[in-house]
């Protein structure tokens, strides 16, 4: 057995650590909003909306993957908190577009101090170059997985019985 075959074996992978990195990001990322009151899928809801004012519930629902149920709930917990606002499209009774409120501007960004601040802690130790590099790796890595520069895998699962708490 290859040195690095047998590391891989206990446990010591790439893929592993990958797993591991990804666990402590998002569940600091998780404590961090939550002072905020909010979840990891209304950050990303909010992200989006943000360079998207207006879109659509069922084009929003398109491009995160997520199933329109699923969308709904969402939406319907962002503008409890007064987040966004829905409107109704004109010409199409059914379609909603969705706009962030003024408390939900407010609200992104604070959201964007966090997440600069969860940026800058998570890679705290690494100088300039060692950082480079880790992110053309990892921008090499996401595109051999397939997975988008913006969207998040998770949202497909968003509504799965194996996510709900």
């Amino acid at each position: 057995m290859r040195k690095d075959a047998k590391s891989e074996a206990t446990g010591l992978g790439l893929a592993f650590m990958f797993s591991q990195l990804g666990w402590v990001a998002s569940n600091r990322f998780t404590k961090l909003i939550s002072s905020i009151a909010l979840t990891p899928p209304e950050a990303g809801l909010m992200r989006h909306l943000s360079s998207s004012p207006g879109i659509t519930q069922q084009a929003f629902s398109k491009i995160l993957k997520v199933v329109p149920s699923r969308m709904v709930v969402l939406v319907d917990s962002l503008e409890k908190k007064g987040l966004i606002e829905r409107q109704r499209v004109e010409g199409d009774r059914r379609a909603y577009a969705i706009t962030l409120t003024k408390a939900g501007e407010n609200k992104l960004t604070a959201l964007a101090k966090i997440m600069v601040r969860h940026e800058l802690e998570f890679i705290a130790g690494l100088n300039p170059k060692e950082i480079s590099a880790l992110r053309n790796l990892c921008t090499k890595f996401r595109a051999i997985h397939g997975l988008s520069d913006s969207v998040h895998p998770a949202y497909k699962k968003l509504g799965d019985k194996d996510t709900k708490k």
